[in-house]
């Protein structure tokens, strides 16, 4: 008598995050930079690249800044087709300090028949020991950078303004001799 096994399914699901800073720059003017201490929103990309029907499952993540604080949240993930791709809803954040906060998954997701495949920046998640490599990052200046930015393109701008008034003098000067 031959007894057939099921084996259990495993489903790929490939992970992107999307971040969005939401800081001002002077208060006033919007900026793709991120900077420490003022707002940003993360959300995540998903896409079943499975040969078959995703269930659906709860992705939970983590921002680690180097300052040793976390961010930690979750979001369920609807059940996919073939090749669908869906977006989660944008969570508002802080960054928490300069540098650069790290995002990794804190535990694989788990579904009723099968095990879930994490494909996320270029690296599968298949075990527990996967997760403490990240697979996104969030460079965040301090707001002291832009600043001396610039400043220094300010004073530039006047530098190269007060040579090209000594070179227009000299010109003048040169065809009066002439």
């Amino acid at each position: 008598m031959v007894t057939s096994v099921k084996l259990p399914k495993i489903y790929k699901l490939h992970v992107e995050p999307i971040t969005t800073s939401k800081a001002k720059f002077l208060k006033f003017f919007g900026t793709k930079n991120f900077y420490a201490n003022r707002p940003l929103e993360i959300s995540f990309l998903f896409e079943n690249i499975s040969g078959e029907p995703f269930p659906g499952c709860t992705f939970s993540w983590r921002i680690a800044w180097p300052s040793g604080q976390a961010v930690e949240d979750g979001c369920n993930v609807p059940a996919l087709q073939i090749n669908e791709k869906w977006q989660s809803k944008p969570y508002p954040t802080d960054a928490l300090s300069e540098g650069f906060g790290l995002i990794s998954p804190t535990n694989l997701p788990r579904v009723a028949n099968g095990s879930v495949v994490l494909d996320a920046g270029g690296r599968e998640y298949r075990k527990q020991d996967d997760l403490e490599y990240s697979f996104g990052s969030i460079p965040v200046r301090r707001t002291q950078e832009t600043y001396t930015y610039y400043g220094v393109m300010i004073s530039a701008i006047a530098l190269l303004i007060a040579a090209l008034d000594k070179i227009i003098a000299l010109l003048k000067w040169l065809l009066r001799i002439s």
